[in-house]
């Protein structure tokens, strides 16, 4: 293995890696082996003698930023760059990549497009909860103002009616009393009359 890398080699038609128990278990290294068996290519996790390199058809490290790059000399000794399972696997590698961004630069555009709904339907509900409350106060005073208006209304009526049946009481008592006084007046009248008549008789 690299200090930030691990190390593949290549004989034949079989990919050969360290085992993960002894190297960096590196996220790319993952990427490889998992795509190399979806290519059916036989991948084998072994410990490896650096002297294995020197013979070995391709040779290549991989990493987060160098992807698979070939490694052309060791001590010296030539190392095949134009190998057909390295070609394979560096176009298949690289086409994982731009598809693994294509499908996230996807989903987060759909996420993005998401969120934006979601903001929007929730500032719709919030204007529409808003004006419904809005609404709800404007009819509850409304009310409040015509039940207001309605027992001022009822007070005045009332205070009217109740002016209105004492101005009758009054009057009533007015007219009583005037019929009493008149009545009085008469009779007085009908008394004097009688006196009167009487003294003209005894005469």
């Amino acid at each position: 293995e690299g200090s930030r890398s691990n190390i593949f080699v290549i004989n034949g038609d079989t990919l050969r890696t360290s085992r993960v128990e002894t190297v960096l278990p590196g996220v790319t290294r993952t990427e490889i082996i998992k795509m190399a068996r979806e290519l059916n290519i036989k991948v084998i996790e072994e410990n490896i003698n650096y002297m294995e390199l020197k013979s070995a058809d391709a040779v290549f490290m991989s990493g987060t930023s160098p992807k698979i790059l070939p490694i052309t000399k060791i001590e010296g000794n030539v190392i095949n760059r134009d190998c057909k399972l390295l070609n394979k696997l560096m176009e298949a590698f690289d086409d994982r990549i731009e598809k693994y961004i294509s499908e996230n630069s996807k989903k987060k555009r759909l996420e993005e497009k998401a969120k934006k709904e979601a903001e929007e339907k929730a500032k719709k509900e919030a204007e529409a909860k808003a004006k419904k409350e809005a609404k709800e106060k404007e009819k509850k005073e409304a009310e409040e103002k015509a039940k207001k208006e309605a027992e001022a209304k009822a007070k005045k009526e009332a205070e009217e009616k109740a002016k209105k049946e004492a101005e009758e009481k009054v009057n009533k008592e007015v007219t009583k009393r005037k019929e009493m006084a008149l009545a009085k007046t008469s009779n007085t009248t009908k008394v004097n009359k009688d006196i009167k008549g009487s003294k003209v008789n005894k005469k």
